[in-house]
């Protein structure tokens, strides 16, 4: 899957984000939102629901919350009256758990072209089991009515959302791939490159008392051009131009391709 369509973390909370507020929405027939939050809390009395990721995301999951919020929840839902119950059983129960394996479902939709095939089963309310590493507060609000939700994430899930980067090839993989002409391996492998404004040998005792404010005056005036390296050899010579805000070099002298080659040989 390329980089920039993969699913990372707040692609996947913003799903569950607008799924329960869409849920919500549409069963009380009033509008939620909901966004994620820096609240925290933790309720002493809390419910947990709890799935099994499968398919293009693996791992564990359980939603959080107050009891309280979980019953409102639900009479939200079935449109029930609700006057600050705080014990989830028999109708709401079935209610509260039908919901969020409703969302659940929702969710897989939503992030199907970016995930592929993703399934939530379970949703059970049950004591956690494994060790949540990562955890995301959703408040979802209706005027005054707020209910704040805790994601829950086992490593292996959290993993699957943001994956470790390929290592990069190190200097001699390259250099023997480009020895045995397959650079064509070679063509999408990212290279660190060095921009070199100029050189200075120092006594150790200089360096050493170097300070804030000090000033290194370099081996190369200001009209001159600067060095664009890969693997501490000079691939191309340029003028410093701001782009954006940023450093940049504008090419003036590049290396034949050949001779930029070499530099991995």
């Amino acid at each position: 899957m390329p980089s920039e369509n993969r699913l990372e973390l707040n692609d996947f909370v913003q799903a569950w984000c607008e799924q329960m507020a869409l849920a919500l929405s549409q069963a009380s027939g009033k509008t939620w939102n909901a966004a994620m939050t820096d609240d925290g809390a933790n309720a002493s009395d809390a419910v947990h629901l709890c799935f099994s990721v499968s398919k293009s995301l693996r791992g564990e999951m359980a939603i959080r919350l107050a009891t309280a919020d979980a019953v409102q929840m639900a009479r939200q839902f079935t449109g029930a009256a609700y006057s600050g119950e705080v014990v989830l059983g028999g109708d709401d129960r079935d209610a509260f758990i039908e919901l969020l394996r409703q969302v659940s479902g929702l969710v897989a939709s939503v992030i199907k072209p970016r995930a592929g095939e993703v399934e939530f089963s379970g949703g059970n309310l049950l004591a956690i089991a494994w060790h949540p590493v990562s955890t995301v507060t959703i408040a979802v609000e209706c005027g005054a009515e707020k209910l704040l939700i805790h994601l829950l994430l086992s490593a292996e899930l959290a993993e699957s959302l943001n994956p470790a980067p390929t290592p990069a090839m190190n200097t001699a993989t390259l250099r023997q791939l480009a020895r045995d002409g397959n650079l064509d391996l070679l063509m999408d492998v990212e290279l660190g490159m060095t921009l070199r404004f100029g050189e200075r040998r120092m006594l150790l005792r200089e360096i050493l008392d170097l300070s804030s404010g000090a000033v290194i005056e370099l081996d190369r005036q200001v009209h001159e051009t600067v060095d664009l390296l890969l693997d501490n050899r000079v691939v191309a010579r340029g003028e410093v131009v701001i782009v954006d805000g940023n450093y940049g070099l504008r090419i003036t002298e590049v290396a034949s391709a050949a001779q930029r080659i070499e530099t991995m040989q």
